[in-house]
């Protein structure tokens, strides 16, 4: 005999098992065992996605909180296919995402709207929570960010909007800085740079912090050609005399 699937379809998504799904996982591989269980690893069958995105944009009407998107989708995802509570809320905001994306959904810090509809007005609890998390950030050697939104109250949806509207700058899933801060050091960095190859220890001890911070600035202008890293250190790199942050 020849095994289609080590790992078949559990609970609900059980009742996507008809004969032909079964049998085109023989021909068409990948696509047609995901098309048979209907989500895999946060990847959603073409009739799934469709039906996680009306659920949330029926859950929008015309403005509603983010998060009350996100766990309307994640129900809806959980009635038609088998996913741990966590796998369907991350696949949801995934979905949400993807509608933002698109231009079907538009989102505002920690609320979404259909496109058309007047902006909600802004939340002033929200407005101090965000101001509160840029403040945090403006250190040089600023707490993980996902710390610092806690403590300031301040969602991940309104994190994303001060990182499109450039007022913080995100090196990673746990670093980030207020912007003119980043720039203030990269700045450094540049200038340093231009004096003699920086090494990691050097911007460290100017900037008083530690190697954790210094690596993801130098990794960050390197990627962006403001540096360039060599056997001796870092130098300026093409983009040095134009840009420090765009």
């Amino acid at each position: 005999g020849v095994v289609l699937d080590v790992q078949p379809p559990r609970g609900i998504s059980r009742r996507r098992q008809t004969a032909d799904r079964v049998a085109a996982v023989a021909t068409r591989g990948q696509a047609a065992r995901l098309d048979l269980h209907g989500a895999i690893e946060g990847r959603l069958a073409d009739d799934v996605r469709a039906a996680a995105e009306e659920a949330a944009l029926d859950a929008v009407a015309p403005a509603a909180a983010t998060a009350d998107v996100r766990s309307s989708t994640a129900a809806a995802l959980r009635r038609i296919v088998s996913l741990r509570r966590d796998e369907a809320a991350s696949t949801a905001a995934a979905v949400i995402d993807g509608l933002v994306a698109a231009g079907r959904l538009v989102q505002h810090g920690g609320q979404v709207r259909r496109p058309g509809t007047d902006a909600p007005a802004p939340d002033p609890a929200l407005i101090e929570a965000m101001d509160r998390l840029v403040a945090a950030l403006a250190v040089p050697a600023p707490p993980a960010l996902a710390e610092a939104a806690r403590t300031a109250g301040c969602p991940p949806a309104a994190v994303r909007d001060l990182e499109r509207s450039g007022r913080i700058v995100v090196l990673g899933p746990e670093l980030a800085y207020e912007a003119s801060t980043y720039r203030d050091l990269a700045a450094r960095a540049v200038a340093m740079a231009e004096a003699a190859s920086l090494t990691p220890a050097a911007f460290r001890d100017a900037t008083g912090t530690s190697r954790k911070y210094v690596m993801a600035i130098l990794e960050d202008l390197d990627r962006r050609a403001i540096l360039r890293r060599t056997s001796d250190g870092h130098v300026p790199g093409p983009r040095a005399p134009t840009a420090i942050l765009r």
